[in-house]
């Protein structure tokens, strides 16, 4: 197994400099975290939450209470998708805040921090929300088009309203509150982990600031870390790297390495003594068992990529483990670049959470 111990410092300023912060967004497996942001309301006055769908393309979506589902509009179709979800959190609920606007004022909106709703060709995204009957429910709210407005979706169908609220954050109260957070050190060790769950990490908007729960996962050549990442790229959901100092999330594509600045997220904790880098090969990848694969990103046909890292070229370099089919065995791997060339690595560690 590849050692890395790394002693990271952040400082509350550089806390403060990020929008993002004070939200994040956890994988969704069935289960609504505490921490879960309630965006809308139900008939039987039940939370209905904010989501990001990964199935058509990356989509602003709704979960309702007791359903594991994740509802959004495409298409002029409702689509309902159990798996690729993630549900947004917060410790700060008091600081998002819900702007009425409409269709054509929405681009007036210019001192706020609206939230990302996802991504589809050509379009910019938001979150936003409407009151439909006696319920109020969540969507995805388009931008930068002839069909403007808030799409959302209920039993069946989808509506559109060109009145509606959009999601925000008040970043500049926020930066108040981390400003009196002391510094946090960070400590990351190989050797020692606890018991915990997937619910432990999350995923955070990537802006260029690195977050300091960020979780490192290599280190480069001069000994500073490594962050592993998620890109929106190509239609897909891809493992990414980001290096230190640097606002552009590096993935490996059509064995080339491409860097994206816009669709990023950065992989958080306040638990790192909980992840595990398991010595494995590609061979034997599928034989772990009783350890949780974090998942990276997915396939074309939406089968799970996981995280890997090998030492390679004087670092430690964080990229893709690509799970074929059972027929297709013999390339399960670990796909990156190193210096311009594509290397396939059969022998690497895999990133697991306790």
């Amino acid at each position: 197994m590849l050692f890395l111990a790394t002693a990271v410092i952040f400082s509350s300023a550089s806390f403060a400099q990020g929008y993002s912060f004070g939200y994040y967004w956890r994988d969704f497996n069935g289960t609504v975290s505490p921490d879960a942001f309630p965006g809308g309301m139900d008939a039987k006055n039940q939370p209905v939450y904010v989501a990001l769908a990964y199935d058509k393309y990356l989509i602003a979506a709704q979960i309702f209470t007791n359903d594991n589902n994740a509802y959004y509009s495409y298409g002029a179709l409702e689509h309902g998708v159990k798996i690729n979800n993630k549900i947004l959190c917060t410790e700060y609920p008091e600081q998002f805040e819900w702007i009425p606007t409409d269709a054509n004022a929405l681009k007036k909106i210019t001192d706020k921090y609206l939230l990302k709703g996802g991504w589809e060709p050509n379009l910019t995204l938001y979150i936003g929300r409407a009151k439909y009957g006696n319920e109020v429910l969540v969507g995805k709210v388009l931008a930068d088009s002839t069909i403007d407005g808030l799409y959302f979706t209920r039993n069946g169908k989808t509506l559109h309203t060109k009145t509606f609220d959009v999601l925000s954050f008040k970043s500049n109260q926020f930066k108040g509150i981390l400003g009196v957070r002391s510094a946090t050190a960070v400590i990351l060790s190989s050797a020692s982990f606890a018991q915990g769950g997937p619910s432990g990490y999350y995923w955070r908007d990537f802006d260029g600031t690195v977050p300091p729960d960020a979780f490192p996962g290599g280190v480069d050549a001069n000994n500073r870390p490594i962050y592993i990442a998620q890109v929106y790229a190509k239609n897909i959901l891809m493992p990414a790297k980001i290096y230190f100092n640097d606002n552009t999330a590096y993935y490996e594509y059509g064995n080339k390495e491409l860097g994206e600045k816009d669709n990023v997220m950065i992989l958080c904790t306040e638990h790192p003594e909980k992840f595990e880098w398991i010595s494995t090969e590609g061979k034997s990848i599928r034989n772990i068992t009783g350890k949780h694969l974090v998942i990276g990103g997915y396939q074309e046909e939406k089968s799970a990529t996981y995280i890997g890292r090998t030492r390679i070229g004087g670092e430690v370099v964080v990229s893709k483990v690509v799970i074929y089919t059972p027929a297709r065995a013999e390339y399960d791997a670990l796909y990156l670049i190193s210096k311009g060339v594509q290397h396939h690595v059969f022998s690497f560690d895999v990133l697991t959470f306790q």
